[in-house]
């Protein structure tokens, strides 16, 4: 080879890396975000500030499943500010019929076991059939979330993605069962 057909062989080599890198970059930057969780209604799971990545991709292929951590847009006006991302778990898909009795809920008779809530009650009794492309979301920290028990079930457009993995704080690093 010549030096001149090196030359532009390590150019376009260069070139292909840097259009590889551009559309990686791409996809990453339209479906993965990261979101802050704000508040303590998913504790003990995440805490105020925690920083989590959201993929969209999960949710434009097929349906949130009972006990994902999902992301979903809001209108909701507190007494001091507008909230337009909450972070709760599913617990209901549609079709499925949800009762909360005694403290425990129910998804189409069956208990659930929810290792991951707070305080090992469900305040508020109720029973609700979940809509079809809706789902019924809970936080972790009953007695402090606002969910599906106040706003009802949410529309599968209104959900954003599924938390995938914490980034922050870094001891806790890692993926999101």
């Amino acid at each position: 080879m010549k030096e001149g057909e090196t030359l532009d062989k390590g150019i376009m080599d260069l070139i292909k890396n840097l259009i590889v890198a551009g559309i990686i970059a791409l996809i990453i930057s339209v479906f993965i975000k990261p979101t802050l969780v704000k508040g303590n209604s998913m504790y003990p799971s995440f805490h105020n500030n925690d920083y989590l990545l959201i993929n969209k991709i999960p949710y434009i292929l097929m349906e949130p499943n009972r006990g994902d951590v999902v992301i979903f847009k809001t209108s909701i006006m507190t007494s001091t500010v507008k909230v337009n991302n909450l972070v709760k778990r599913v617990i209901g898909v549609g079709g499925d019929l949800v009762e909360i009795k005694d403290g425990k809920i129910y998804v189409n008779g069956e208990k659930i076991k929810e290792s991951y809530i707070n305080d090992k009650y469900t305040n508020r009794d109720l029973r609700i059939r979940v809509p079809k492309d809706s789902f019924f979301v809970m936080g972790d920290n009953r007695e402090i979330s606002l969910d599906s028990r106040k706003l009802g079930p949410i529309k599968k457009d209104h959900i954003r993605g599924k938390a995938f993995f914490r980034i922050y704080p870094f001891n806790k690093l890692g993926m999101i069962k």
